[in-house]
């Protein structure tokens, strides 16, 4: 309340004689100096007091009507700041009951007792009541300056009162307000640890886990085989096996099924798995990078505390049983093998990532053995490996090194018994191991990315040689090249148009490119090859099947491939001289392609005898030691310009 604020005081007496002394006391007469020292000293330093106070005088003439007077003040929000009680104000409450009943409704009332009894002990009275610390009792007559100085300490003292229980209310009021905040604040932050802690958990579960499949990942695996392999050291009874699968043909479902039918087909490989072990074995979806051979579809098994080694491989076998029963998915049913290397763990066995490898070796090993199967590592599968990592490395830079040679053999047309073409043979002249033969290299070249690359170098080596053979030959002369072509080079979708673009800087014509695909290739024919094949025909470049017979296709298929040639296998004539109904195998073969079109040409023919019965069976071409192993270029050439010998020997 402001210095300038009037100051409400109640009178309780029932005379009405001493309602009119209050207000001639307090109605406005100018401060003593005693009554302004007074004020001095109740208020703060430095602060000056005012000389004149102003109070508002409300009567009441007995206790009753003084409570509702405080209570009525009190709703209306300008309480009373001081009362004047008579002590004697019969009937009704005496000046005690008065104050009691108003101190009920206002606690911060001011009260002085008023009394004409100045000989009478009140003090013991209100010691006993326990109110002495709380009244000051005015004795009556009154004495002005008593009673001013009354007015201006008691209102002062309610006002500083005020003030404070204000200040108070501000403090609490603050301190309540900066409690919710720091208690909001320690709510957010605990709601942020908390999410933190589960993007943490998150994190950790991510950093070991496949998203795919749920499953440890390669990172668990490798701590979990290290703990394995502590405990084995320390335990000789204690012994593990590590199991690598493999999905047989997994790139096939993914071609042409699609990635989501195949990750759908992992996550539920990833159930049979687990499913089919005990809650103490690992099972881990493999993804990264192992050999440079994985691509998804690799799992790893570890068996923990296994009994005996043979129990690896029953349960290698039981897995095994359990993928080939048919998986039913979203949009159809698939059917599928697995293929299984097996790593026993002992003494010599070496670190996790060793005993790793060897079970991915030992899988690899399944694989080459017809898939479907398992194999348990053993020291000879690790030289091997070595050996071949050795050649993978070698291989990646023998095209930089210009270690790759073409040599080229003979294909004769048993009409005249002259060379029509050529057929180019990659080489590998090794600087350490010699000459390696394409069997020994094409297929790691097909794994590890370089065959397309390597093919397309082939390619247009043998073209630009075939340009200067048939420049020094007459144009009726002019012979033909045939190129081997793999499965994967036709898969390529920039392979027609390289092919083009050969024939184009080369100057050559199409008919006289022979491109050879062999059999498996061509009839597992993906719809991209399948319209590949018919590019490349109308480029007019040949098409030959090369190794016919080896493979599974039927006879009747033939007609759906545009093809020129059937190139017969070399198995087939070898055998002719041996087994004589081969011979009618042959003449089959050859009638059936002259029916659709297409020439024959027999390969590895290597005796003179074999070469009397391939005439006798009506075929077009022959290829074979007998004419000539494959040459380098410079023999190559000398063949082309003189008499063959093979003319002369039959």
């Amino acid at each position: 309340m402001g210095e300038s604020a009037r100051r409400r005081i109640l009178v309780v007496d029932d005379n009405t004689a001493i309602h009119e002394d209050f207000r001639k006391i307090l109605g406005g007469e100018a401060d003593t100096g005693a009554l302004s020292d007074l004020r001095a000293a109740l208020l703060s330093q430095g602060v000056t007091p005012q000389r004149w106070l102003q109070y508002d005088i409300d009567s009441a003439y007995q206790g009753q009507e003084a409570l509702e007077k405080v209570c009525r003040a009190l709703a209306e929000g300008k309480p009373y700041m001081l009362a004047f009680v008579d002590m004697r104000m019969p009937p009704g409450w005496d000046g005690l009951e008065t104050i009691e009943h108003l101190w009920e409704k206002d606690r911060d009332i001011q009260v002085v007792i008023c009394t004409a009894y100045s000989d009478h002990s009140w003090e013991d009275m209100l010691e006993r009541l326990g109110l002495v610390d709380n009244l000051l009792i005015l004795k009556k007559p009154f004495d002005n300056v008593e009673v001013s100085q009354l007015a201006c300490a008691l209102t002062e003292k309610w006002c500083l009162a005020q003030q404070v229980r204000l200040q108070l209310d501000n403090l609490e009021e603050t301190v309540e307000k900066r409690t919710t905040e720091l208690r909001r604040t320690n709510e957010r932050l605990q709601e942020e640890i908390a999410q933190r802690e589960k993007v943490e958990d998150r994190l950790r579960h991510d950093a070991f886990h496949d998203r795919l499949t749920g499953l440890p990942n390669r990172a668990l695996l490798l701590d979990r085989l290290r703990c394995c392999v502590k405990r084995a050291q320390r335990d000789p009874d204690y012994t593990f096996a590590v199991l690598f699968w493999d999905i047989d043909n997994f790139k096939f479902i993914n071609d042409s099924l699609g990635h989501r039918v195949g990750d759908e087909l992992l996550q539920e490989v990833a159930k049979r798995l687990v499913n089919g072990l005990r809650s103490l074995d690992t099972v881990v979806h493999v993804r990264e990078d192992i050999a440079a051979r994985l691509g998804g579809d690799e799992f790893v098994v570890l068996l923990n505390g296994i009994r005996k080694p043979n129990n690896a491989v029953l349960v290698a076998e039981r897995i095994r049983a359990q993928l080939s029963v048919p998986f039913t998915l979203s949009t159809r049913e698939v059917v599928i093998s697995a293929s299984v290397g097996i790593a026993l763990y002992d003494s010599d066995s070496g670190d996790a990532e060793e005993l790793l490898r060897n079970a991915d070796t030992a899988m690899f090993r399944a694989k080459q053995a017809g898939k479907a199967r398992y194999a348990i590592f053993n020291e000879n599968m690790h030289t091997e490996v070595v050996r071949r990592l050795e050649l993978e490395n070698d291989l990646r830079a023998a095209m930089d090194r210009q270690q790759f040679h073409i040599f080229y053999q003979a294909i004769v047309e048993l009409g005249t018994g002259r060379i029509t073409s050529f057929e180019a043979l990659l080489r590998w002249k090794h600087p350490d191991r010699g000459l390696i033969l394409p069997d020994s290299f094409i297929p790691i070249a097909e794994e590890i990315g370089l065959i397309v690359p390597l093919g397309r170098w082939v390619l247009q080596k043998a073209c630009k040689q075939l340009r200067i053979w048939n420049n020094r030959l007459a144009p009726a002369q002019a012979i033909s090249v045939s190129v081997n072509v793999s499965k994967k080079q036709l898969l390529e979708p920039e392979f027609v148009a390289d092919v083009e673009r050969v024939l184009r800087d080369t100057g050559i014509e199409g008919r006289n490119l022979s491109l050879e695909v062999t059999e498996s290739a061509i009839i597992e024919a993906s719809k991209p090859v399948a319209e590949g094949l018919k590019q490349l025909k109308q480029l007019g470049v040949q098409l030959h099947m090369d190794d016919f017979g080896t493979g599974y296709s039927s006879l009747s298929c033939l007609h759906r491939f545009p093809l020129d040639v059937l190139k017969v296998d070399r198995e087939f004539v070898k055998t002719l001289e041996a087994r004589r109904q081969y011979t009618a195998i042959i003449h089959a073969i050859i009638s059936l392609a002259h029916n659709l079109g297409m020439k024959v040409t027999a390969e590895g023919v290597e005796t003179e005898e074999q070469l009397v019965q391939i005439l006798t069976l009506d075929c077009d071409y022959a290829q074979g030691y007998y004419f000539s192993t494959p040459v380098d270029v410079l023999t190559a050439t000398t063949l082309i310009t003189s008499e063959p010998a093979w003319l002369t020997r039959v």
